[in-house]
């Protein structure tokens, strides 16, 4: 390890919740664990302990919004704390760029690296522009993007490279086979195409668990349950797929919770889908749901480079994608899955009965999507283009 490496890195988020963000901090700190000491300074939430199996340095600071001026206080006595516990080589803030203005009135000798998470709702426009001005006042030393279409955003708000880095998202691979062979969730070519058998016992077989027939190809969709999401939408495509086109009704499996549940189930129950529609609630091993499904479908009004993307396709399962955010960067149309115009639900149907209708076509660009998952979007690779930003961070303040 060269001096212009990071040893030490404190992680700073603003919640501890079970969101994407707080996912890929997560996983970030497994891929570092072992080679680099963790600090964490953030809000007691419901993944704390995950981090704290880790074995990092914690201090836990009131969410600002909530804690006022005693939050900010906490915020810079524990930051404080672990710079003398830690002595990080670099300070990676995540999600909130106010909280990297408000290390900087504790320390400016210490590199700060920030990434930026999707912003949602009817000001992200204005949320992107004052991430990059307060980045730019807290002399930030690096801004990761998880998108090219982020990076585009906070360009609009004055960031320029060398100072703003593109790091695309990464999840584990855990449908390999001990010998690396797997290459989807299903049997080789040649199986039965209309309802292959998953040959993973870590895939969830949803018509064994929920009584469903087998032939009956299961839609899934996994994430919060909030508007951006666009969850109504799918429900919606989904009541305008015929069932008699189909030798058993497709079914929809929903995972995930949020603020629109009541109300998407209410939405369901008025289109008449009855029992074909699954609302599987929060799962804390939710990416094994992708191996059960025949097609993944991210409805988006908005998004970044969501995690569910990246998880469906390391499973070998074809996706139907929103061109919201990232999405289309991830999701090659016509390759590894179908890319429709956001909030267009008649474009989402043709896209559902296209996939349901060609079993074949459906495994196709599945594995196409796990091959295109191997190449980019592995944790290792987002690990190693993380620790080259930390290292750039380091370089730049050392001169």
């Amino acid at each position: 390890m060269t001096s212009k490496q990071a040893r030490s890195v404190l992680m700073v988020l603003p919640y501890l919740e079970t969101g994407g963000t707080e996912r890929h901090v997560l996983a970030l700190a497994q891929g570092l664990q072992g080679e680099v000491a963790l600090g964490l300074l953030a809000p007691p939430g419901p993944l704390l302990n995950e981090f704290l199996g880790l074995g990092v340095t914690y201090r836990p600071f009131p969410r600002l919004e909530q804690g006022g001026l005693q939050g900010i206080r906490a915020f810079r006595r524990g930051l404080r704390e672990l710079l003398r516990e830690l002595s990080p080589d670099v300070i990676h803030v995540h999600a909130g760029a106010e909280l990297a203005l408000l290390v900087r009135t504790v320390t400016r000798s210490v590199p700060v690296v920030l990434t930026i998470h999707a912003f949602h709702g009817r000001h992200a426009d204005a949320n992107y522009r004052l991430a990059a001005r307060l980045a730019r006042l807290a002399r930030v030393d690096r801004v990761i993007a998880v998108a090219e279409s982020e990076a585009q955003r906070l360009r609009q708000g004055g960031l320029r490279e060398p100072t703003l880095k593109i790091v695309y998202n990464g999840v584990p691979d855990r449908w390999a086979t001990l010998d690396g062979t797997q290459v989807d969730a299903y049997g080789p070519a040649g199986d039965d195409l209309e309802h292959p058998e998953p040959v993973n016992a870590l895939a969830i077989d949803w018509q064994r668990e929920l009584g469903w027939p087998e032939r009956a190809p299961v839609v899934g969709a996994v994430g919060r349950l909030e508007a951006p999401k666009g969850f109504d939408l799918l429900i919606e495509a989904f009541a305008r797929l015929d069932p008699a086109d189909y030798p058993s009704p497709p079914r929809l499996v929903v995972v995930g919770d949020g603020s629109e549940r009541e109300a998407l189930e209410r939405q369901a129950r008025e289109l008449g889908l009855g029992d074909r529609v699954y609302f599987a609630g929060f799962r804390g091993d939710s990416w094994r749901a992708f191996g059960g499904f025949d097609v993944t479908v991210i409805p988006s009004r908005q998004d970044g480079l969501p995690l569910v993307c990246l998880e469906a396709m390391a499973a070998g399962c074809p996706v139907i994608a929103s061109d919201a955010g990232g999405l289309p960067e991830m999701v090659a149309d016509g390759v590894t899955g179908l890319v429709f115009r956001a909030e267009d639900v008649g474009a989402l149907t043709s896209a559902l009965a296209r996939l349901l209708k060609d079993p074949a076509l459906a495994r196709r660009m599945g594995q196409a999507g796990r091959a295109r998952f191997l190449e980019e979007f592995q944790l290792g690779r987002m690990v190693d283009r993380t620790r080259a930003v930390y290292a750039e961070a380091i370089a730049a303040r050392l001169g």
